[in-house]
């Protein structure tokens, strides 16, 4: 608020002598305090109206709470009301002569006769059955017939057959149910359990034999002779045969044929599906792959099988012809899922010579490099594919002597090298190979052992880089790895390291990683072991890992062929000869670190094999091709899956 300034002393005509000085002072100060005194008035109109203005608002607010309390009182006592008519009509519901109803009597739960009283006037009749469920914890309840009812008192019996839960309980919801259905069929149960000790003999079961067999002790070549097809009950309770040994084991039917090799570790049910026919199902239970129907790809008799893909689906076999005169031969195997599609009408005759020792690479999805053998020579040649057509190129010599056990890896797109053995020293060597378009170039050779050496395997572990596996005749034919080094078409080879102080053969190898790779070879003689291990590089060095032994007997393996899978995984493939017979196996390798884990025995073919080759297609898929002894040694191709 303004103020408002005092006036001066006003003149007076008592005072004569000041009368003058007084009168100029008051008249000076009296404009001042109009000015102040206006504004002072229109300060008091402007809160005068703000007040009229608030008391106003507030006569509003003081209205509008008063509906609103009103309101609110109104709206209590709708809800006071709902509630009153909800609980009448719960009441209404409780006490309607339906099924229905509630108890607060005391019972325990459990069996037998049960009385307790609900409303009145139900519509509950003698041999009802009803349920009584504890209203605050419906895990407890009672189930039966009923075998009286008073609608005039509410008293209701019940003759409990069943109950689930505990305690005594004061609070239930009763209500009609259905009768206690009948008793199902009690299931089937296994007839015991038996022990095998297999180290001395064959076991052989009978229809009364337990159902459970456990093989705890095993050596090389035993069976298991399956009980005669007629004692037995097509779609009966199966045979649970569990191999906790290290040794494959042959399941024969009582005509002595193999129905099933059971794996180390592995768990098979084997079950009679045809008695007339002596015909049993057998289905293996392990980590084990899934083995596809096989495609033949040569219908006459094959050998020396490498495979490569082209494409996610295409791959290329190249193979000796044995029917046709031991040509080199090539085709298009189509692969879809597990189902390999093999277009032998477009077999493609790439050397017209006895032919041998045939390894092959894919350089990109329309062309392949494949080396050979022929008397004399070892020979290169770049394949053009256009769908399922093959178009052979003119081959390079990369060594003009007799050729053995030649393998081919891919450095990048335009360079390869080959390794194999020179037969006129029996030298192991290598040379690059330059590919320009469909024209091979070979690099000057290099010598990785100035000795005797048996087959071999070659991997690339980057674009400079290779491993090379051998056994070396100059060192008691020990298994041996070096690193192969490239620079432009010069190959330095690096100091070899041992893996096996023991006379080695077929010693094949899978690279993992630019730094590590996996080797699997045979050691031994007449008593013959499979072993494998880690191959850790740094630069030129080599370090091998401890050995794990696969298998052992007479002549465990042979023709072994590896491909990696991923950094951690690889699949061997090799003639299994421990069941006497020759059957084609496949093996996972689990690499953790430098130990290989390896895992159960699959057997993808039933007859013996020989010459394989593989390749894999993805991480949880694989192709194997071999000679089939038995399809007249037919070339056949398979799809393991499931790895």
């Amino acid at each position: 608020m303004t103020t408002i300034t005092a006036l001066p002393t006003a003149p007076s005509r008592a005072d004569p002598a000041n009368f003058r000085t007084r009168a100029d002072a008051f008249m000076a100060a009296l404009p001042t305090f109009a000015t102040e005194t206006n504004t002072v008035a229109g300060e008091v109109n402007t809160n005068a109206s703000n007040a009229a203005t608030s008391a106003s608002t507030a006569t509003t607010q003081a209205g509008i709470a008063t509906t609103q309390a009103v309101t609110a009182t109104t709206q209590a006592g709708i809800a006071t009301t709902k509630a009153a008519e909800a609980a009448a009509s719960a009441l209404t519901a409780v006490n309607a002569p339906g099924t229905s109803a509630t108890s607060v009597s005391g019972l325990a739960v459990g069996t037998g006769s049960k009385s307790l009283t609900i409303q009145t006037g139900k519509a509950i009749s003698v041999g009802m059955f009803m349920t009584i469920t504890s209203t605050a914890s419906p895990e407890n309840w009672m189930h039966g017939e009923v075998t009286s009812y008073d609608s005039g008192t509410g008293a209701l019996i019940i003759n409990v057959e069943t109950a689930a839960g505990a305690g005594t309980i004061s609070a239930w919801t009763v209500a009609v149910s259905g009768p206690k259905g009948p008793t199902g069929q009690a299931g089937a149960s296994l007839s015991g359990a038996t022990t095998l000790d297999l180290t001395s003999g064959n076991a052989t079961l009978t229809s009364a034999s337990d159902q459970v067999q456990t093989i705890a002790a095993a050596v090389m070549g035993r069976a298991i002779n399956l009980p005669d097809s007629t004692s037995m009950t097509e779609g009966g309770f199966p045979f649970i045969i569990i191999n906790k040994t290290g040794h494959s084991v042959a399941l024969k039917n009582s005509s002595g044929t193999v129905v099933r090799v059971v794996g180390g570790g592995v768990v098979s049910l084997c079950a009679i599906t045809d008695a007339a026919t002596n015909a049993w199902a057998c289905y293996q239970f392990a980590n084990e792959m899934v083995v596809n129907l096989g495609a033949v790809f040569n219908s006459g008799s094959t050998s020396y099988t490498s495979i490569a893909m082209l494409d996610s689906s295409t791959a290329i076999v190249c193979y000796t012809d044995v029917s046709n005169s031991y040509y080199g031969t090539a085709q298009i195997l189509r692969i879809d899922g597990g189902t390999i599609i093999a277009a032998q009408s477009y077999e493609t005759v790439f050397s017209s010579a006895s032919t041998s020792h045939v390894s092959v690479v894919a350089i990109d999805s329309t062309h392949a490099l494949v080396t050979y053998a022929i008397s004399g020579y070892g020979k290169a040649m770049v394949l053009t594919v256009s769908g399922n057509s093959i178009s052979t190129n003119t081959a390079a010599t990369f060594n003009s002597a007799q050729t053995s056990y030649g393998k081919v890896a891919l450095l990048d797109s335009t360079h390869a090298i080959v390794a194999y053995r020179d037969d006129s020293v029996v030298y192991g060597k290598a040379c690059v190979l330059s590919v320009s378009g469909t024209s091979i170039s070979p690099g000057a050779p290099a010598t990785f052992v100035s000795a005797s050496t048996d087959d071999l395997g070659l991997a690339v572990l980057d674009s400079t880089h290779a491993i090379v596996t051998y056994a070396d005749g100059g060192a008691s034919s020990y298994g041996k790895a070096c690193v192969l080094s490239v620079s432009g078409t010069s190959i330095s080879p690096g100091a070899p390291a041992t893996f096996e102080a023991a006379s080695s053969s077929e010693p094949h190898v899978a690279t993992l990683s630019a730094s590590k790779a996996v080797v699997a070879y045979k050691v031994g003689g007449g008593v013959s072991y499979n072993k494998t291990c880690v191959l850790d590089v740094s630069g030129t060095s080599v370090s091998p890992g401890a050995s794990v032994t696969l298998n052992s007997g007479s002549n465990a393996g042979s023709y072994f062929t590896i491909t990696a899978m991923a950094s951690d995984r690889a699949v061997l493939a090799y003639r299994h000869s421990e069941v006497g017979v020759g059957y084609g196996v496949a093996q996972m390798l689990n690499i953790s670190g430098t130990t290989v884990v390896p895992g159960a025995l699959t057997v993808f073919r039933n007859a013996a094999v020989a010459y394989l080759g593989i390749t894999a297609m993805d991480r949880g898929k694989v192709v194997v091709t071999y000679q089939d002894a038995g399809l007249s040694s037919y070339g056949v191709a398979s799809v393991l899956s499931n790895l």
